[in-house]
């Protein structure tokens, strides 16, 4: 697959996503974390990301949000997979129009991650 940024502005959550990726011998991607908006746009203006896994609400300053991520990282590469977490099922129906590849909640939804990253 490629790269996979991971982002979500609870770091623990974030840290644990990562360390799962990591454990699991069929990731052999490379793993990128950013814990904020800000620090996600400047991966993808820097890097070929192949696979987007974000947090809906990244509560940060600049206002962006996860659907704005996806948009913005389509820019850099319009075949980027993508996928949305989120402790709130009121942003399933907007995952779905924005063509993420799968809704995922928190924290239930993550145990189901590995097989939608490796079906997109």
């Amino acid at each position: 697959m490629g790269k996979i940024l991971v982002v979500d502005n609870d770091q623990d959550f974030l840290e644990f996503i990562g360390e799962r990726f990591r454990q699991n011998a069929f990731f052999k991607e490379e793993i990128i974390l950013a814990s904020s908006f800000q620090e996600a746009i400047q991966v993808i203006s820097a890097r070929e990301i192949d696979f987007v896994l974000t947090d809906v609400d990244l509560n940060d300053a600049l206002g962006g949000t996860g659907f704005d991520l996806i948009s913005l990282a389509r820019q850099h590469n319009p075949k980027v997979g993508a996928a949305l977490m989120s402790g709130d099922d009121k942003w399933r129906k907007l995952a779905r129009k924005s063509r993420a590849v799968a809704f995922l909640r928190k924290p239930e939804g993550i145990l189901n991650l590995f097989s939608f990253i490796e079906k997109s």
